[in-house]
């Protein structure tokens, strides 16, 4: 019984975590790996870099020295967590129909499958086994339960209130630079694993200028927003509609061509490439696979975020969880425009916010001062 593996079963995950009755936990790494690329020939300077790929990133693919063509030799149950490295669904079925004729009773082996796995792979699974004479069908999907002895991550929380969120390291940024009213605005987006932003900093106009502050200090607080859970729809309405200098055209920038501040082009711009809102681009792009939220995912992960997972209705008709239905479903866009002719301009008499009711024309409700061509 010294052997990692115990009868049909692979191994979980290249490297997987095991939480104890008592609290905490424990990562384990499949130690059966060192012997394996040893014995494919890899050098002892080799093993340790693939080694060291394998202990950030929980799998072989893209591992230094390693071959592609030794990556399915160290596929495991759920892989890296993310669907890559994972042996498919039907092997473990054709591995149980392939033993099941030598044992009387049925196999104790759970098929571990990943997160991925969808209704439907569990529905065929199962008409599979009954066709080919399998006795018993035990099917586990990686992080289905909010606490498990065994997971590719350490077992996931949801935020409670005052918890943070932080941002992984090293980890994926996108960003954006552009001139308004040819003053050079740079922004830039890191991002979490799954394509949410968590920071955004902006980099803009002189050092100890009142732009630069402003910007800096609206750039920590919606990072420490995001963070702690806060919407990005509620981060990007209290940008949008927002006017101060530099303010008009914008020069590079494929879609918006106009903007009123820095924070207006900002709030568009995350609104456009991460919730996929077009309403405020000037120029519409030809496919929403230019924007960085399909290309990074988010735009997925947003779209998750909005099923019950405990609705039965809401899982079999979608494509991804449920799998019987092809097809792309459609996302729940919301516009975070400025409502009620609200632009961001502050009242120079009490300092409350001012309303657009005509064009060209600013008026102020709580002390009745007007601003432009009001009453004209």
């Amino acid at each position: 019984m010294g052997a990692e593996f115990t009868g049909v079963e692979p191994g979980y995950s290249l490297k997987s975590y095991k939480n104890l009755a008592g609290g905490g936990g424990i990562e384990l790494r499949l130690k059966e790996v060192d012997l394996g690329l040893k014995n494919l020939g890899y050098s002892p300077s080799q093993v340790k870099d693939i080694l060291e790929h394998i202990d950030k990133e929980n799998t072989v693919v893209d591992a230094p020295h390693m071959k592609p063509e030794h990556y399915s030799v160290f596929d495991t149950a759920v892989g890296d967590g993310k669907g890559r490295g994972a042996i498919e669904f039907g092997g473990h079925l054709r591995m149980l129909a392939a033993t099941q004729p030598f044992i009387s009773g049925a196999i104790s082996k759970t098929c571990n499958v990943p997160n991925s796995a969808t209704v439907k792979d569990f529905y065929d699974a199962y008409l599979w086994g009954e066709k080919n004479g399998l006795k018993a069908l035990a099917i586990f999907r990686d992080a289905s339960k909010a606490t498990t002895v065994y997971g590719s991550t350490a077992n996931g929380k949801n935020l409670k209130r005052g918890e943070k969120e932080e941002l992984p390291s090293p980890r994926q940024s996108y960003e954006t630079e552009v001139t308004i009213d040819g003053q050079p605005i740079h922004v830039l987006v890191s991002e979490y694993q799954d394509g949410r932003p968590g920071q955004v900093v902006f980099l803009a106009a002189k050092s100890g200028s009142m732009t630069k502050a402003t910007l800096e200090t609206h750039g920590i607080d919606a990072s420490t927003m995001l963070k702690f859970g806060v919407p990005l729809e509620k981060v990007i309405k209290q940008w949008r509609g927002n006017k101060f200098e530099p303010s008009g055209l914008v020069v590079g920038d494929p879609y918006i061509k106009n903007a009123l501040s820095p924070l207006d082009y900002a709030g568009k711009w995350l609104e456009v490439h991460y919730l996929g809102n077009l309403d405020s681009v000037d120029v519409k792009p030809k496919s929403e696979e230019q924007l960085r939220g399909f290309q990074n995912g988010v735009f997925e992960t947003y779209a998750r975020n909005g099923i019950d997972q405990w609705n039965k209705d809401q899982v079999l008709a979608d494509p991804v969880l449920g799998g019987f239905v092809k097809g792309k479903r459609t996302r729940n866009v919301k516009s975070t425009a400025p409502t009620d002719g609200d632009r961001g301009m502050p009242c120079k008499s009490c300092g409350h916010q001012m309303k657009q009711t005509k064009p060209g024309c600013f008026k102020c409700f709580s002390c009745g001062e007007s601003v432009g061509g009001c009453g004209l």
